[in-house]
């Protein structure tokens, strides 16, 4: 068998205090008047400043949205616009997590085209790329700097709608993880397992391939040794900086395996009670990966030894607990909730949660094992 094979990514630079090149980056695009998009988190951590001072020493000139929302509505992104429509701009900026970035993306694509962006859902919409995107992700987490999704509340149906298209990846991403060092442990924790999730759902997708497999695991290896340090002491910057790296890879094999269940669960959950994606994400994970362990047991062994666990000696079903539990203990020890009740959800929900996440086909059909409605009614019954 011989696989056909695709992958995407834009320019990456990477490195401990590499914002500094942030002008200089501009300059290659031939650009001159940028937007910066982020949130006031960023702003009063102080980060926007280590944008702005590399800018200034080359002359480039800016205007700053600073009110991108957590969890990022439609609204929230028109307003984005209004303001880049009346700015004289050539290149977004995105500085911060996973719902700055989104935002950066379809802002660059709705400054420069007339369209609505509830046509913009669903997969391969988006048939023109926007302006040139400069990411400078200041978590590790959603990966959004490499990939070519972005996620919004479209609150008129309660729903979480993703933008799904080659045409938004952004055109450079700088990842300096001397930019997470202000992230409280409870941001990391959440942002952290996000990150891992990517990585092993991607892992696991139907889609993943030899050429994202060994970053997918190298990821999961990352984060799982990792990000108990910088939640316990942000100031570490090996485990900053191995955060950084492992998000970053988990957000190419995201672009490039893609990811299944989990997030199709997820999204039902994010917009329903208002929580991170990564919570989100987080609640039914472990039940998640119960259902599919099945149809990936050589997988799962790899993703035990990955994580750490002496496998040695032990039947495949034996290792493949191995690494669920890990999984667990990982979660359980960064102070993440575990369970669907502990983030306000109730019971009765449940049905409609499954029928909404049932209608994620372009994620079910990436998982493992073939999921009926009844399949996901169990998950969130058991991650209740």
């Amino acid at each position: 068998m011989f696989p056909n094979m695709r992958f995407r990514t834009p320019v990456i630079i990477f490195g401990m205090n590499i914002v500094a090149t942030i002008g200089e980056e501009v300059r290659k695009l031939a650009g001159q008047n940028v937007f910066i998009l982020t949130d006031q988190g960023v702003v009063q951590a102080g980060v926007l400043e280590k944008v702005l001072e590399p800018l200034e020493k080359e002359k480039i000139t800016y205007t700053i949205f600073d009110q991108v929302e957590a969890e990022p509505s439609l609204e929230n992104l028109l307003t984005a616009t209004q303001m880049a429509k009346a700015t004289k701009v050539d290149i977004l900026i995105g500085l911060g997590g996973g719902s700055v970035m989104d935002t950066t993306k379809l802002t660059a694509v709705l400054r420069v085209q007339d369209v609505n962006i509830r046509d913009l859902f669903g997969v391969e919409k988006v048939t023109k790329p926007g302006l040139p995107t400069i990411m400078l992700p200041t978590t590790s987490g959603t990966g959004s700097e490499v990939t070519r999704n972005a996620v919004f509340t479209d609150k008129r149906e309660n729903l979480k709608k993703v933008v799904s298209s080659q045409a938004i990846v952004p055109t450079v991403a700088i990842v300096d993880p001397m930019l997470t060092v202000t992230m409280p442990p409870p941001i990391t924790a959440a942002t952290g397992i996000d990150a891992f999730i990517h990585a092993v759902e991607s892992y696991l997708a139907i889609n993943a391939s030899p050429l994202t497999d060994p970053l997918a695991w190298e990821a999961t290896r990352l984060i799982a040794a990792n990000l108990g340090p910088a939640v316990a002491n942000g100031q570490d910057l090996v485990a900053r900086y191995n955060m950084s790296l492992g998000s970053l890879m988990a957000g190419i094999t995201l672009n490039n395996a893609g990811v299944g269940a989990v997030h199709a669960l997820a999204y039902p959950v994010g917009a329903e009670y208002h929580v991170p994606h990564g919570i989100a994400n987080v609640v039914t994970f472990i039940p998640t990966m119960e259902y599919i362990s099945m149809a990936r047991i050589p997988k799962f062994v790899q993703l035990a030894a990955a994580m750490g666990e002496p496998i040695a000696g032990l039947a495949p079903r034996e290792a493949v607990n191995r690494a669920i539990g890990a999984m667990r203990d990982l979660i359980e020890k960064v102070g993440l909730p575990t369970r669907l009740r502990d983030i306000g959800a109730t019971a009765d929900r449940i049905p409609y949660m499954a029928q909404a996440a049932f209608k994620e086909k372009r994620l079910l059909g990436n998982t493992p094992r073939q999921l009926t409605e009844e399949d996901i009614r169990k998950i969130f019954e058991a991650s209740f």
